[in-house]
């Protein structure tokens, strides 16, 4: 089933795969829509530039009174654009491997 096809409760009881400190912190106390967005600062260095990086891809947002929350949507959308990216890369890379690899057989 597509992630655009879930409603927000049956994209909350899905496991997730997601690793890093604010991520963790969020997911954990449930922060995944704008009606359930908790107050969160970094505390540490690595949590603040995680932070900063999900927020610059718009993965953790704000609401207006400054509470977060993070964007399921945005990452899984993020994520399967990395994953085709990913996909049309190794095809070709594979093929031309193959090729040269026929081209040093001796039989």
């Amino acid at each position: 089933m597509r992630i655009e096809d879930l409603t927000d409760a049956e994209l909350a009881l899905r496991p997730h795969r997601i690793r890093g400190p604010v991520a963790d912190f969020l997911l954990s106390r449930g922060a995944i829509t704008s009606g359930r967005a908790i107050a969160y600062s970094p505390n540490d260095p690595a949590a603040h530039r995680d932070f900063a990086r999900l927020r610059a891809m718009q993965v953790v947002r704000s609401t207006t009174d400054g509470r977060c929350w993070f964007d399921l949507r945005t990452y899984y959308t993020i994520q399967n654009d990395r994953e085709r990216m990913r996909a049309m890369i190794a095809v070709p890379v594979a093929i031309i491997a193959a090729f040269v690899a026929t081209l040093f057989y001796r039989g």
